[in-house]
């Protein structure tokens, strides 16, 4: 976590530096898509995995 907020109040420092807010604002609204789609993907994963895993042990 303190590696992840690290990173991210650097990316935002830099953005500053270079475009202002706005990019920023851009920036921290494609991580939360990026973080939503991962885990949602990941979820739906482990969702298919169980379902075949349950399917190959007990066949009907």
């Amino acid at each position: 976590m303190a590696v992840a907020r690290i990173k991210e109040s650097w990316l935002f420092v830099v953005a500053q530096a270079e475009n202002g807010s706005a990019l920023v604002a851009m920036a921290s609204v494609n991580i939360a898509v990026i973080n939503k789609i991962a885990i949602g993907f990941f979820i739906f994963f482990l969702f298919i995995y169980s379902i075949r895993h349950v399917d190959i042990k007990h066949p009907r």
